[in-house]
């Protein structure tokens, strides 16, 4: 067929290749959502093919492949991990055919491989100090002369240690181990763990996954998030594209309390501070639910590229961010970032929900199986 146009624009909403036939006024529509996919998992898309923009009609249409490792199904294509990692991308042919017309055209889909990076599978039975420390600093069990004295926080704080590992499992422990703050004269009913690798491993863009299953109490945080190093709220991984004074110091790929929605719910949100108003804060985000209870084992990833964020539980696409770049103001530098694990105790009834747990259900655990990172 002659007088064939073909076109490909990029837009937040997708991919869209059209095909128009100049002759017989035949446009058929594409439109794919572009995603990298997570290590470990085959890649899934799902075309939206519409001619003339009437939706309804992909019975016209056939979709093949150029490598017979991806499966077709109708208008859902799944690649292989092993397509991903051997080539740059794959052909997707689309067909319209009736008694009338006959119309194909071919779309490049670009395929993202992945490197490994960095890899604990927490083996053995204890933690490795040389990659993970605790972001304790002036705290201590001893007790001060002056406790009496001391004003008393009916929450954790971080403590060294509040963890152990079996299994393969790095557990993080919320516990009645009271701890102390001299310099502010607190005392902390509970202690806590978190976990980073400041000192040991920092990336800047990349992809970051964890295989955790959450606490199972209210009044507690399991989380799983990357900072930029240096003084929080000041460094940042991505800037805003309307308005680049505005940087992203916080990216929380997982937040969890066991009283969110039925136990099967997280939060997944990213924060920003304005670094010309006195770091003003903006919080971005959402909740987002998995099919069974987050007490369960599910990987959480992010991916972070310097225009743009995907967030996905186990294999599944959850959230993408638009509408940021490396391009900050007056030359405002992106950072690298450090990954962060952790288990937190908040005041009864804060943002995470009331306690619904007694002393005799102490220490409570969160699960870590491992954390991978790529580039």
């Amino acid at each position: 067929m002659a007088n064939i146009f073909n076109k490909n624009e990029y837009s937040n909403q997708g991919i869209r290749y059209t095909s128009v036939c100049v002759e017989r006024d035949i446009s058929i529509s594409t439109v794919y959502h572009w995603h990298p996919g997570v290590p470990g998992y085959d890649l899934k898309f799902n075309f939206d093919v519409t001619l003339n923009n009437v939706e309804g009609n992909n019975k016209y249409f056939t979709l093949t492949c150029d490598d017979q490792r991806v499966k077709v199904n109708k208008t859902e294509i799944t690649i292989p991990e092993e397509v991903r990692n051997s080539k740059p991308e794959i052909k997707v042919n689309v067909a319209y055919k009736t008694d009338d017309d006959a119309l194909d055209y071919d779309i490049i889909v670009p395929l993202k491989s992945w490197e490994i990076t960095f890899n604990d599978d927490f083996d053995g039975d204890t933690l490795n100090t040389d990659v993970w420390k605790s972001h304790r600093n002036h705290l201590t069990y001893d007790k001060p002369e002056d406790a009496d004295t001391y004003e008393v926080i009916d929450r954790a704080q971080v403590a060294p240690n509040c963890y152990t590992v079996s299994d393969s499992m790095l557990n993080m422990l919320v516990t009645d181990d009271v701890i102390y703050d001299p310099i502010n004269k607190q005392k902390y009913l509970y202690s806590e763990c978190c976990l980073d690798t400041r000192e040991s491993f920092l990336q800047k863009y990349g992809c970051f996954s964890a295989r955790i299953a959450c606490a199972k109490f209210g009044g507690i945080n399991t989380a799983f998030w990357l900072l930029p190093l240096g003084k929080y709220s000041t460094k940042y991984h991505n800037f805003k594209c309307d308005n680049n004074k505005i940087g992203l110091a916080e990216i929380d790929i997982l937040e969890s309390s066991a009283v969110w929605g039925e136990g099967n719910r997280f939060a997944i949100s990213e924060h920003y501070y304005d670094f010309t108003n006195d770091y003003a804060h903006i919080s971005e985000g959402q909740y987002y639910e998995v099919e069974d209870k987050m007490t369960n084992f599910h990987v959480f990833t992010c991916v972070w590229f310097e225009d743009s964020l995907y967030y996905y539980v186990n294999d599944k696409l959850l959230r993408a961010t638009f509408g940021v770049s490396a391009d900050g103001f007056e030359g405002e530098p992106v950072t690298e970032g450090y990954i962060i694990v952790d288990i937190s105790l908040y005041l009864d009834n804060s943002w995470v929900g009331k306690r619904n747990f007694t002393k005799e259900d102490l220490p409570i655990k969160a699960q870590v199986d491992w954390v991978r990172a790529y580039k």
